[in-house]
């Protein structure tokens, strides 16, 4: 029986203890929206080269592992531009 109440109680602080931190997290972001900081990932650029690799690709005339390689990129990247390309 007293292994249940010492269970409780602990279980009731490190909930107490994770609501504060939850708090003091979003006071934290807020602060940093109202200062202007952006968060999160930077977004992704596109290579100076992108609009003649990606048209060749387009157009059949090279791979895409041929493009990735031309662009330097990885293809998780290149497949996320060519979404946001062919999305506009």
């Amino acid at each position: 029986m007293v292994n249940n109440i010492l269970i409780e109680v602990m279980g009731t602080i490190a909930e107490q203890e994770r609501l504060t931190i939850k708090q003091r997290q979003a006071e934290g972001i807020a602060a940093a929206k109202a200062k202007g900081k952006r968060l999160g990932r930077p977004p992704m650029k596109k290579p100076e080269n992108w609009v003649q690799v990606y048209g060749s690709w387009k157009r059949g005339e090279i791979t895409a592992r041929k493009a990735i390689e031309m662009l330097g990129m990885k293809t998780a990247t290149f497949y996320k531009l060519v979404r946001t390309v062919e999305n506009r």
